[in-house]
């Protein structure tokens, strides 16, 4: 188990949360620059398809894609562990 906030979880948890976390800021990215997912999928070299799922918090991105998407608006996906007090 790990402390995540004031709460216990697993890691499993911990990378849920950050996975929609991640999610939700490229949907707010994307339409803050006002961009298509058929334009986001140019720009990243994949099928539509690809951003449409990216965008899915229910389907399994991993981390890197979401990262490399996040790049194209000028964003960098940062996870940090700190030292306990």
């Amino acid at each position: 188990m790990l402390y995540y906030g004031s709460h216990m979880t697993t890691v499993r948890n911990l990378k849920g949360d950050v996975d929609k976390r991640a999610y939700h800021k490229l949907y707010l990215a994307m339409r803050e620059a006002g961009m298509t997912n058929v334009q986001l999928a140019r720009k990243l070299g994949c099928d539509e398809k690809e951003v449409r799922r990216m965008l899915d918090p229910r389907h399994p991105t991993k981390l890197p894609m979401i990262k490399e998407a996040l790049d194209v608006f000028g964003q960098r996906l940062v996870v940090s562990v700190e030292e306990a007090a």
